[in-house]
C-alpha cells in the first residue's frame, strides 16, 4: 500500500491577506513613481537626447541600448532573483515546492522527476531573459550605428521644439 502524498504548509488567512496586501501597495508605489518621475523624465530626455552625451554615448544610443539590453537585463535580474533562486533551491531538494516555502492552496509536494523538470523550468525563464538581453545588445549595436544625431538643431537652440 502506499503512503498518502505529503502537502506543503499552507499560508494562514491572515499571512495571504498581509503578503497580498504588501505586493499591492509595493506594485502601486512602484506604478506611482515611474509615472509621476521616470515616464517624464525620459520624454524629456527622448525629445533632445540626439543633444545630449551620457558617459561619452551619445544619447540616442543610450535611449536604444537601454530599450534593447537595459530593460530585458533588469527583467533578467529581477527573473534571476525570484525565479532562479527557487529553481536552484528545488534542484537542490529535489522537490517541489522546496522545504520551508508555504504557499497558498493544497499543493502536493512533488519529488524526483517532476521536481527537476520544474527546478530546470524556473532556469529555463531566467535563461531565456539573459538570452533577450545579449541578443538585444547586438541588436542596440546594429541600430546605433545607423542612426545619426542632428547636430544643426542642437546648436541653432531648436532641441526639443
Amino acid at each position: 500500500m502506499t503512503p498518502p502524498p505529503d502537502y506543503a504548509v499552507e499560508y494562514t488567512c491572515a499571512e495571504r491577506v498581509r503578503r497580498v496586501l504588501s505586493w499591492a501597495i509595493a506594485a502601486a508605489m512602484a506604478v506611482g513613481a515611474a509615472q509621476l518621475w521616470f515616464f517624464p523624465w525620459l520624454r524629456d530626455f527622448a525629445a533632445d537626447a540626439h543633444c545630449r552625451t551620457v558617459l561619452g554615448m551619445p544619447g540616442h544610443e543610450v535611449l536604444v541600448r537601454g530599450l534593447f539590453v537595459g530593460l530585458p537585463a533588469a527583467v533578467a535580474l529581477m527573473l534571476g532573483l525570484t525565479f532562479g533562486r527557487r529553481g536552484l533551491r528545488i534542484l537542490a531538494q529535489e522537490q517541489v515546492p522546496p522545504q520551508g516555502e508555504k504557499v497558498f492552496r493544497p499543493t502536493r509536494i512533488r519529488r524526483g522527476g517532476h521536481a527537476r523538470l520544474a527546478g530546470y523550468g524556473h532556469l529555463l525563464v531566467v535563461l531565456s531573459a539573459v538570452g533577450l538581453a545579449l541578443w538585444g545588445s547586438a541588436q542596440a549595436g546594429k541600430l546605433g550605428r545607423t542612426l545619426q544625431p542632428v547636430p544643426d538643431s542642437c546648436i541653432a537652440g531648436t532641441a526639443g521644439s
